[in-house]
């Protein structure tokens, strides 16, 4: 799906490694990246940068290109490995690999209407 300044979708991704000291956040459409040693202070803080970059391209009336710039792919990359963990725990067969992350959050919110984080 391709964001307008009208509406859209802006995926995020909350995630930990056992190696990790911090967690990263990244929203995936618009390739924002934080680190913050507290979970619900980053996903607060990485909405808030993605829903107030949102609002300056409106307000600055600026190309909808800037709202479809998607992250690198390393962080796609661990979204598919923590979603092909997630489907392989409910599987018959005992889990052969380790999951990439020690705690991940997904989650989606819509672009409609003035931008506020919730």
């Amino acid at each position: 799906m391709k964001n307008t300044k009208k509406s859209g979708v802006l995926r995020f991704l909350i995630y930990k490694r056992a190696q990790d000291k911090l967690f990263t956040g990244v929203c995936l459409d618009l390739d924002i990246v934080e680190q913050a040693d507290n979970l619900e202070k980053l996903r607060k803080s990485l909405e808030e940068a993605a829903f107030g970059y949102v609002d300056a391209v409106r307000k600055k009336d600026l190309s909808e290109k800037l709202l479809n710039q998607p992250a690198p792919k390393k962080y796609w990359k661990i979204l598919v490995e923590i979603e092909g963990y997630l489907h392989s725990i409910h599987q018959v067969e005992p889990i052969k690999e380790q999951i990439p992350a020690i705690d991940s959050q997904f989650f989606v919110r819509q672009i409609q209407g003035p931008c506020v984080a919730p």
